[in-house]
């Protein structure tokens, strides 16, 4: 808004309020006072000679165009019409047309004004001190605003939570666009003030400027000047640095400031963190931790690595740390904690242990030697004998200098040797399983090996000509550090991090007087290990000792090459670490400490965060804003950047002000005003001009040929002119708005419907660009977030060129109209009047046109802030259909178990069950009592003891994967799944008590341990007189008789004599495990098996084999047994002192089958939730075979066909003793004595024996021995157990592109042809058919759930911004269709002072009040009338420009009447263009515009 300030004037103001009646003879005085001859000579005076003008003989210059003709004088004066509506009351006097215009009431007759009277003071209002301060105070906060946000946001994890208030939605999505707008308009004001004023601050200088850098010069876009700030030809060599600075600051605002405020501040889910004391264990103070391996460990050991389950939250393959716990909740335990309490942190304790290996190669051997040695004795200690042993022996090298020997003295096994132990070979004899040798015989190494450990194969006989041997070298290394760590904790795990750079700055060897090392490497080295990963048969694994059994374990123990494997290392290193980490929790719970300690619980909140890499981008640019703006606040003062004047320049008033003292000037822009547009510029361009004084004054020339020929030149009339069109308002611009425009609307609504019917969710839409300086991330940039602002700025600016253009010419248009006083015309201008505050003008004053565009520039700022709320960026699950193949079904047929011998001479079922634990790394027991013991995860395509039978899906998700470029800040709680209707199978037990009242005589024997003979009374552990030995009547299969017949109780079996059938304790095996070994081990203890029920081989009249697929769960529980000695060479007994107590259910297992719909994890295949559709029903094929023989014909080879329920069941009961694997009688023996050693799928320890079944309830029963011998839990945890172990079962070895594992099937699978029938032992009733009817592999229709990024469209801002464009569409289609009839009566520009000067040059009534008032009194002056035309002046010249409309001297002319002159004109000088016409009076009547 410019300003209204009235200056002082030298002498008392006039009274302009209206026109008085005046007599001839005053008018005559004021004619003889203000001559215009005489006005003529000081105007001449005034002005300095030009030294590229000739001089004529009087010594004065030529014009710069020969003058015109002396029109004939107009005898008769012009009478000035009275105004038509305000000014009615107005008189106006005949004046002679030579008389000045003067007003009796405002001034007396002698006053006299001029323009050298008034302070040439002015700048527009948006250069004043109060509005450029404002604009730098409101960069300033915002910049402050900026910084504190982001600091904020910064230490807070976010400004403020997001509650999805629409007064905080609108705070954070449109406020800060809404701010950067505001800023960028106010800008944008300045920059236009700065660029319309440059031309009058050059022609402020005192040797003033050339017409092409001045009164030629048109403000111009941004770009333009950019460029005219700088030093050029252009501009006379002038350096602008109040617009250098401007237009950067600008340039910055709608560059970045603007599109980069939508992207400030987000909606995010962030991890936010609270203070809390914590409690965390630590060593003992002045104690030793000494780790230790007991049996939960090496089981938890062998399950991570086998199984890769977590056994324990706080070790890792990598790292362990010492727990920690908020002190309002119990110590967590498991694998997994409770995830309501949030995530935690907090200073502890970082462990780490390393391997650095390098390879061994063989220097020297195989030397085969014999060694003679000293046999030892029974106590141990050597004897006189003499012994010979053959030893093979080898020395390998490596690059570092080690010589490293070992020698063994087995015979080869075909499986080869794996060696892993520590340089001293702890536990070495019982590896090499020779006890004689000295140890420094078998092993021997140089000084350079230490500290080392080393791992050696030998995968064939030394004997062999394909013989080869690999060592490794391993430098070991033991860490620690204290570090802040974090726990996090999801729905279905628990983990820890920490800085691992930090901790590889601060760690330090761990001191041997605090952790002692010693202790961990004689429990990881040991043979302990060959306990827990026994082999189903014999010779079928290589012969591998300690730790190398597991480690060969993940390579299924096949040797060959296993050392060339890159990872080889990596691998052996996470094994010893994790069983360093578990050996270090053991040890803590026999020597530790619980200290409070400051920490952090972390919660999730969803939270408006600012966006660092958009926060420091605007911090930056808002600060080289405010600075740039301080500068041209600094040079833009009027006493560094005088522009000359006392008025506004976009006023008419005032250019006429600034000539109409100055006759040479008026004479020249007169004359050129008859020239083209072109010929115009020629004419001025080699002269300079200087404001002095608010007048325009013409001071130099440029020389050196650059002077305009006097050659008249040809008059251009209206009618055969180039019409005045800036680019910006060609058809072809408009055009392209619209186009734009319309794009954007359509894009818009495109978008929006596309969005809400399929979602914006493409890697195009969602990409974010990562903002680095140097290696610091900044973080991310949503271009989804900063384009659509960019393209809305760019229409704002695009709006706000054609706006500046009919702010320019609205007042000219308004003068060509017709007779306007000064507020609507020559004292008009709306060039300091912006957006809405122009629009609201021009309604006043009802120029429509301009009203609409000034609107529709105001909106196109609305739209800039509509468009950067546009998009909100959301985690989805993009859900889309998918055709996928079943390559299974549920099996309905048999195993077929071919080329056995016959009966029960051979260990045929043995080697067939033995089949089921081959691969330790998919070993379904392993994983199923993971699960249940330590909460370990499910296996893929099941849930809940339910497995589904798996589909195909082919299609690759890469294809639709979202390339975002960012790690997200979202939480990563969705992931790709497949919904899918597929068959399901279950297995379940249906229990039921066996036996409550069972005497204890049926299944226990009471013994006395007094009696000589039996019992070793020398060795007795225990001064007990008698105890009791499990299983009936003495029996040592353990047998217990749930149905005695109690008729013959005094027959052979006498106790055990049955009726139906009995059960034994430990599947046909007699107990011996786990006694008390001493006082200070647990008072009690339980044994837990689940053993088959045995019935008659024959019912008594029958000939065909009962079967039952029954069994018995048992568990018993009483005070701690101990093992007795015997006298003779029996291993000892197991003793009760008193009657334990058993609880004993009778389970038949059962298979059942569904259809289910269930969604799985694509990535992982695990199942995320699942509907069973109907009733399931029994899968009678799964126990159709129980082991069938089929003889053929020779009777001496067979078959066994076998299906998956008798398969699992059978391999479930005999796993406890894999040594028995078939049961006792597949050995041919009737005395098998429990293994005690072996810990494969047993847990045994002191107080406890248990098969995986049992030790899985236990576990599920919180540890609580008693409570299992109630029936009711007893019941409940086996069926629980029974199902989640089929649920493994089901789920092992499935492979999509190979065989569907135990329990599934390829469709097209059968039995062969020519299969035997069953023997004649067998119910053929209860065999399941040879072959079964071939089932198409059916194709199914999957839906995939795909998570991404979606971009949501605000439905506000959508209708918003298609309002706002369909608005300024149809504005852009009335500026096209009206903007030839608006700018029709305009000759030529009207955006340069030359093109203002030139309509006035020539009006010399105009000028005459011009010289008299001044610009400001012009400008108040409300009552005289000017108007833009083609006139006839006193003279008698016709020429076209501004006039008073009611001076009796002028008189305009009508179209007819200029078309008519200009004719006559033509004819006489030849100069009239055919086929021209002028525009007719009709054709430029007002109308809308």
């Amino acid at each position: 808004m410019v300003s209204s300030r009235a200056f002082p004037l030298r002498s008392t103001p006039l009274n302009h309020g209206s026109y008085q009646h005046t007599t001839p003879q005053a008018s005559t005085e004021q004619t003889n006072v203000y001559s215009r001859s005489s006005d003529r000579q000081r105007s001449v005076a005034s002005e300095s000679l030009l030294p590229d003008r000739s001089l004529r003989e009087d010594g004065n210059q030529e014009p710069l165009l020969p003058p015109p003709s002396e029109p004939p004088t107009i005898q008769s004066p012009l009478r000035r019409k009275p105004l038509p509506s305000r000014n009615s009351d107005v008189q106006y006097s005949i004046l002679p047309k030579n008389e000045a215009v003067t007003k009796a009431s405002s001034v007396s007759s002698g006053a006299k004004h001029s323009v050298h009277s008034e302070r040439s003071s002015w700048i527009p209002y948006v250069l004043e001190w109060p509005w450029m301060l404002s604009i730098i105070a409101f960069g300033a906060i915002l910049l402050a605003i900026v910084i504190i946000f982001h600091r904020i946001s910064t230490k807070s994890d976010g400004v403020m939570d997001d509650t999805g208030s629409p007064i905080g939605y609108f705070a954070w999505r449109f406020l800060p666009t809404l701010l950067a707008v505001a800023y960028v308009t106010m800008l944008m004001i300045i920059l236009d003030g700065v660029k319309r004023t440059e031309n009058l601050a050059r022609l402020a200088k005192e040797r003033g400027t050339s017409a092409s850098a001045s009164i030629l010069r048109t403000p111009g876009s941004w770009w333009t000047a950019l460029a005219d700030s700088f030093p050029r030809k252009g501009n006379d060599s002038r350096f602008s640095p109040t617009m250098l600075c401007v237009v950067l600051a600008y340039i910055f605002g709608f560059l970045i400031i603007s599109p980069f405020s939508s992207a400030l501040l987000s909606s995010k889910d962030m991890a936010i963190s609270s203070k809390t004391t914590m409690l965390r264990v630590q060593p003992a103070s002045g104690q030793t931790l000494q780790p230790r391996l007991d049996t939960t460990d090496f089981f938890g050991a062998v399950g991570h690595t086998l199984q890769n389950v977590t056994t324990s939250p706080w070790v890792t393959d990598n790292y362990t740390v010492l727990p920690f716990w908020p002190a309002q909740i119990e110590r967590p335990s498991g694998s997994t904690f409770d995830a309501a309490i949030g995530d935690w942190t907090a200073e502890t304790s970082v462990y780490q242990s390393g391997l650095l290996c390098e390879d061994l190669k063989v220097e020297n051997g195989p030397n085969v030697v014999n060694y003679t040695y000293l046999t030892p004795n029974s106590d141990g200690s050597r004897s006189s004998k003499v012994g010979y042993q053959n030893l093979t022996s080898f020395q390998l090298t490596s690059e570092s200098g080690c010589k490293y020997s070992f020698s063994y003295s087995e015979s080869f096994l075909t499986q080869g040797k794996f060696y892993w132990s520590n340089l001293t070979g702890v536990n070495l004899p019982l590896f090499w399983n020779f006890f004689a040798i000295d140890e420094q015989v078998l092993l021997n190494h140089t000084a350079l090996c230490e500290p080392g450990e080393v791992l050696i194969t030998i995968p064939n006989d030394p004997s062999n000509s394909a013989f080869e041997t690999a060592g490794k070298l391993c430098r070991p290394s033991y860490f620690e550090a204290k570090l802040p760590v974090t726990v996090s904790i999801s729905s279905d795990s628990t983990a820890f991090d920490f800085d691992q750079k930090a901790f590889e700055r601060e760690r330090l060897p761990i001191d041997n007087d605090k952790i002692n090392i010693t202790a961990f490497h004689e429990a990881f080295f040991s043979s302990d290990w060959n306990d827990y990963l026994r082999e189903p048969t014999s010779d079928s694994r290589p012969d591998s000792g300690g730790p190398a059994n597991l480690l060969a374990a993940t390579y299924d123990f096949k040797l060959a090459g296993m050392m060339n494997d890159t990872d080889f290392s990596a691998r052996a290193g996470k094994i010893k670490q994790y069983s360093f980490g578990q050996a270090l929790q053991s040890a803590l719970q026999d020597s530790s400490a619980v200290s409070p300690v400051e920490g952090d619980i972390i919660v999730r909140q969803r939270r408006i965060v600012v966006a660092t890499a958009v926060a420091f981008t605007l911090e930056v640019v808002l600060a080289l804003a405010t600075l740039l703006l301080l500068m041209a606040f600094w040079t833009s003062r009027r006493s560094r950047r005088p522009l000359g004047l006392s008025q506004d320049i976009g006023v008419s008033n005032t250019v006429a002000s600034l000539v109409a003292d100055q006759h040479k000037t008026c004479q020249d822009l007169q004359e050129i005003s008859s020239m083209s547009a072109q010929q115009a510029t020629q004419a001025l361009s080699g002269y300079s001009y200087v404001i002095d004084r608010s007048a325009l004054r013409m001071v130099a020339s440029i020389p050196d040929g650059s002077s305009f020929s006097s050659t008249r030149s040809v008059k251009v009339t209206k009618r055969d002119r180039i019409q005045w069109e800036p680019k910006v308002l060609s058809t072809w611009a408009i055009v392209g708005l619209i186009f734009v425009l319309s794009a954007l609307l359509v894009t818009i609504a495109v978008l929006y419907w596309y969005s809400q019917s399929h979602g914006l969710y493409q890697s195009a839409f969602v990409y974010q660009v990562e903002w680095n300086i140097g290696d610091y991330s900044l973080g991310y940039i949503a271009p989804y977030s900063i384009i659509p602002t960019l393209f809305a700025v760019i229409v704002g600016l695009w709006w706000g060129a054609l706006e500046s253009i009919f702010r320019t010419a609205q007042p000219f248009i308004s003068m060509a109209k017709g007779p306007t006083t000064g507020g609507k015309g020559a004292g008009l201008s709306y060039q300091s009047s912006y957006l809405a505050w122009a629009g609201v003008r021009a309604v006043s004053r009802k120029h429509w046109l301009l009203a609409f565009v000034c609107t529709g520039a105001f909106l196109s700022q609305i739209l800039a802030i509509s468009m950067s709320a546009l998009w909100q960026r959301e985690p989805f699950q993009l859900e889309r259909p998918l055709e996928v193949a079943q390559p299974f079904q549920i099996r309905d047929v048999a195993f077929l178990y071919d080329n056995a011998s016959y009966y029960k001479t051979a260990k045929y079922k043995q080697a067939i069950l033995a089949d089921a634990f081959q691969n330790l790394e998919t070993n379904w027991m392993y994983s199923a009592a993971l699960q249940l013991a330590m909460n370990a995860s499910q296996p893929a395509w099941s849930s809940e003891g339910w497995s589904f039978v798996p589909v195909s899906i082919t299609s690759s998700l890469e294809e639709n994967r979202q390339q975002t470029n960012s790690s997200s800040d979202e939480p990563q709680g969705k992931v790709a799944v497949a919904t899918v209707n597929v068959p399901a199978v279950r297995g379940r037990l249906q229990c039921s008590p066996l036996a409550p009242e069972l005497e204890d005589k049926f299944w226990l024997t009471e013994v006395d341990l007094t009696a000589d003979g039996p019992w070793n009374q020398t060795l007795k552990p225990r001064p007990w007189e008698n105890g009791y030995i499990l299983g009936c009547d003495g029996n040592y299969r353990s047998g217990i008789n749930y149905s005695p017949n109690m008729t013959d109780l005094n027959g052979t079996s006498g106790n055990c004599s049955y009726i139906g059938g009995y059960t034994t304790v430990l599947a046909e095996i007699i107990v011996t495990c786990c006694a008390q070994e001493s006082e200070h081990q647990p008072d009690n203890a339980s044994v837990g098996y689940w053993s088959p029920v045995n019935l008659e081989l024959f019912a008594p009249g029958s000939t065909k084999l009962l079967q039952t697929d029954n069994f018995t769960v048992k568990w018993i529980y009483g005070p701690a047994p101990v093992n007795y000695p015997s006298e003779s060479d029996r291993l000892p007994s197991l003793i009760w002192p008193k009657a334990p107590k058993l609880t004993m259910l009778n389970c038949a297992p059962v298979v059942e089958t569904a259809n289910a719909s269930v969604t799985v994890d694509l990535a992982t295949h695990n199942v995320q939730a699942y509907t069973i559709l109907d009733e399931p029903v029994p899968h009678s094929e799964a126990f159709s075979d129980d082991f069938v023989v089929r003889r053929g014909d020779d009777r001496t080879s067979f078959n066994v066909t076998a299906s998956f329920g008798t398969m699992f069941v059978a391999a479930l009961l005999g796993a406890a003793q894999i040594k028995y694997i078939g049961g006792c009688a597949q050995t041919g023996r009737n005395d098998c004595y429990e293994d005690d050693t072996d810990r494969t799928f047993t847990y045994r320890a002191p107080g406890v024996n248990l098969d995986y079944m049992s030790y899985s309830m236990l576990q599920l029963a919180g540890n609580n021995q008693e409570s299992l011998l109630n029936y009711t839990k007893l019941q409940e945890l086996a069926e629980i157990t029974f199902t989640t172990f089929f649920q493994h079962f089901a789920s092992q070895d499935v492979l999509l592109d190979g065989s569907g594992g135990w329990v599934f099937q390829r469709a097209n699978e059968t039995l062969p042809y020519d299969l035997p029938p069953p023997d004649i032992q067998y119910d053929a009733t209860k065999v399941g058919p040879a072959r079964v009817a071939v089932v198409a592999s059916p194709s199914i229709t999957a839906t995939v759930s795909q998570p991404v990024e979606i971009l949501r469209m605000s439905r506000v801002a959508v209708w918003l911004c298609i309002v706002i464009l369909a608005w300024l569409i149809i504005t852009t289609i009335a500026i096209l269709v009206l903007k030839n009839r608006y700018f029709s009566p305009l000759l030529r520009g009207v955006d340069t002072i030359a093109d203002v000067a030139m309509m006035v040059a020539g009006s010399e009534r105009y000028l005459e009040l011009a010289r008299r008032e001044g610009a400001s009194r012009l400008r108040a002056d409300k009552t005289f009338r000017t108007r833009l035309g083609w006139f006839k002046t006193g003279a008698g010249e016709v020429r076209w420009g501004i006039e008073l409309a009611d001076d009796d001297t002028v008189q305009f002319l009508s179209d007819e009447e200029v078309k008519l002159i200009f004719e006559e004109d033509g004819d006489e000088n030849g100069m009239v263009r055919s086929g021209a016409e002028s525009p007719s009076p009709d054709q430029r009547h007002p109308g809308f515009i």
